[in-house]
């Protein structure tokens, strides 16, 4: 039985739009039924001498994926949902695995973003990586264009 939904943003508006639908499903499985909603911090993609950051210097990173949850919190509040929150760290997929695993979620939801053909057979997608690597099942949501 689904009990528990865990959704990833990133702040797009497919993200966005996986929050949406991931709090109507939610919603839908009644009042004992948990959402969580994480956003993952991933320094794979900047070089190294810009991920260190000297003692104090923001970290700009982390403050986008807390931008994603507030983005997220605002969603859910607009369709009268609530759900925990977390800045997670690392690779992306399995950070979310990682945290799927913590909360005991039952199900996952993503967003697509549909980008351009070459990236996707260069680099694969998250949520195409995200399907091939739980046992879990995932609802994929795409939105209208970006």
């Amino acid at each position: 039985m689904i009990r528990c939904v865990l959704v990833a943003t990133d702040g797009s508006q497919a993200s966005i739009a996986a929050v949406r639908s991931a709090a109507e499903l939610t919603q839908s499985l009644g009042p004992d039924a948990r959402l969580h909603v994480a956003s993952v911090v991933d320094y794979a993609g900047v070089p190294e001498v810009l991920a260190k950051q000297p003692t104090g210097a923001p970290d700009l990173l982390t403050e986008q994926a807390q931008g994603a949850l507030d983005e997220a919190r605002a969603a859910l509040a607009a369709a009268g949902a609530e759900a925990q929150t977390h800045v997670l760290h690392g690779e992306v997929v399995e950070a979310l695995l990682a945290c799927a695993t913590n909360v005991g979620a039952d199900i996952l939801v993503a967003g697509f973003h549909g980008q351009n053909r070459l990236a996707r057979l260069v680099m694969g997608s998250v949520v195409g990586k995200l399907v091939r690597s739980t046992t879990l099942p995932v609802v994929v949501v795409r939105s209208a264009r970006e």
